[in-house]
């Protein structure tokens, strides 16, 4: 579910969290407008077919097996993006210090701009192993509801709002946790590494 506010400033990115009917929603104000998006892991594990920013045709079994950061933007965001996208590289470079390096998607919310090309020349100025993808309005809207993400409609400018949100999703491709971009790189590295290899329970010997 999402509603959308009218809001008085612009281009601010705030997180709150409001309590509404006694449930707990997860908040973003985002290019002058309130969005809440209520968030909810999808029950069944993501299924796509897209085009990475080399234009090969991608599958969800390429990125099979392993843990992935999944983030949804465009190319022409102007703080949002390359913040997060900043974030990612660097937690990513924790991660594989610590040898649990896990695969970034970069899929855009901007399909008539964002082509191949569009994103390889965008991507270059971020972590190499960072992956984008783009495809048609119906793939994308698939892949948008099942990770309830919300993505604006672009007017004159190439300024649109979006859900700012960073899934984690494990090896068979299901979310099991989301963080936001205001997470601190050791904390957000630190939880994800304890989702790919959770502490083992020791027994107590009796």
């Amino acid at each position: 579910m999402v509603i959308r506010f009218p809001f008085g400033s612009e281009g601010r990115v705030i997180y709150k969290y409001a309590i509404i009917a006694g449930l707990s929603f997860p908040l973003l104000i985002l290019g002058g407008a309130l969005v809440l998006s209520r968030f909810s892991a999808p029950t069944p594990a993501m299924h796509f077919q897209l085009a990475n920013q080399f234009g090969q045709r991608v599958s969800e079994k390429n990125f099979a097996g392993r843990y992935q950061m999944v983030f949804f933007g465009y190319t022409g965001c102007s703080s949002l993006c390359p913040a997060t996208l900043t974030q990612l590289g660097s937690v990513q470079r924790v991660l594989r210090q610590k040898k649990k390096e896990v695969g970034i998607l970069f899929i855009t919310t901007d399909l008539v701009h964002d082509t191949p090309a569009a994103l390889k020349q965008y991507l270059s100025h971020f972590d190499a192993s960072i992956i984008g993808l783009t495809g048609t309005k119906m793939e994308l809207a698939a892949l948008y509801k099942d990770f309830s993400v919300y993505a604006g409609q672009f007017g004159k400018s190439r300024l649109s709002d979006h859900s700012g949100f960073i899934y984690l999703t494990n090896p068979a491709g299901r979310v099991v946790a989301h963080f936001t971009v205001q997470l601190p790189v050791p904390e957000m590295a630190q939880r994800v590494s304890a989702m790919i290899n959770p502490p083992v329970e020791r027994k107590k010997v009796t």
